[in-house]
């Protein structure tokens, strides 16, 4: 069997959207290049088994479902949390800075601030692909470790992955 080889952390990048016409984004890097988006399914919905006398009948449709997803930033530029004219990715989470002019996904919650993350892969050997996480809200996790000051962060998702 022959083809691309596969995928690595180095090819990773996270860019950050807001919902604007002309978006406002940035792409972050400088990390471990890992991530996690567990329990994709189908659907985007949780499902609810109905019983009788504790025999399974049906699944309905349930709840909308949500994704988590996570990954680590390092902080390898001071300007990364102290500049304010760079796009830096905690004015991203929190809606200040550079970003607090941004427009939210999230186009009926009043003053929800909400964003679209983009994750994208390619390598020297010309693969692609792209993860679009439509509607998400996002934290940051500040962390000193051996190896210098990390950000994770951590998102909410909404609606379903888009994987092309």
């Amino acid at each position: 069997m022959s083809g691309l080889p596969p995928f690595v952390s180095r090819d990773v990048t996270l860019t950050i959207y807001d919902g604007a016409a002309s978006p406002k984004s940035a792409s972050f890097g400088n990390g471990s290049g890992l991530f996690d988006i567990p329990g994709l399914d189908s659907g985007n919905f949780e499902v609810v088994e109905v019983k009788n006398r504790q025999q399974h009948l049906a699944l309905l449709k349930g709840e909308s479902k949500t994704y988590e997803f996570s990954t680590e930033i390092t902080v390898a530029n001071v300007n990364d949390l102290t500049n304010a004219s760079s796009h830096r990715i905690l004015d991203a989470i929190r809606k200040t800075g550079d970003w607090a002019s941004g427009t939210s996904v999230e186009s009926i919650g009043c003053g929800v601030w909400a964003v679209k993350i983009v994750v994208s892969m390619s390598n020297s050997c010309g693969a692609s692909a792209t993860i679009t996480l439509p509607k998400c809200r996002i934290t940051g996790d500040l962390s000193m470790t051996e190896e210098g000051l990390r950000l994770t962060v951590n998102g909410t998702c909404y609606e379903s992955p888009i994987i092309a």
